[in-house]
């Protein structure tokens, strides 16, 4: 496969829909209105689960590549330095948020799942996810163009 970059979901499946490429990453969100006109097909999950949303899609793990798992997520990060008092209070606000059950029908129809993290929790997953991928570069001996 050649990796092709794209600004955004958007043109990727417009052109995978369109025959000119024949397979794209993306995420739940991004390809949902395409998979709903039957326009693609998608052949697996990258999360460690399947979809709620998609519960007949399987993962890419369970299609042959155990322990496959690329999951994208969205992080809400502070300068550092910023007082731990607003840390603590951001978090809060963003955990009372996600109890609305307006806000997570919304999120959870896109096929995304919405976990709000620690900060301390969510600096060991991005950590975790930079040696991991880390460790994948340097092996393959992948460098940038």
């Amino acid at each position: 496969m050649m990796h092709i970059p794209y600004p955004g979901s958007a043109k990727a499946m417009g052109d995978l829909a369109a025959g000119r490429v024949s397979v794209c990453f993306d995420t739940t969100a991004g390809m949902l209105p395409y998979l709903s006109s039957g326009k693609v097909k998608a052949l697996a999950i990258a999360s460690p689960t399947r979809s709620p949303v998609y519960p007949d899609i399987p993962t890419v793990s369970e299609s042959g590549f155990p322990g496959f798992e690329a999951s994208p997520y969205i992080g809400l990060l502070y300068p550092a330095g910023t007082p731990a008092a607003i840390v603590e209070r951001m978090s809060k606000e963003l955990q009372e948020i996600r109890s609305s059950p307006d806000v997570r029908k919304k999120i959870e129809s896109t096929g995304t799942t919405m976990v709000i993290n620690m900060p301390a929790e969510f600096a060991s997953q991005i950590k975790s996810d930079y040696e991991k991928w880390g460790t994948i570069i340097h092996e393959m001996g992948l460098t940038p163009d």
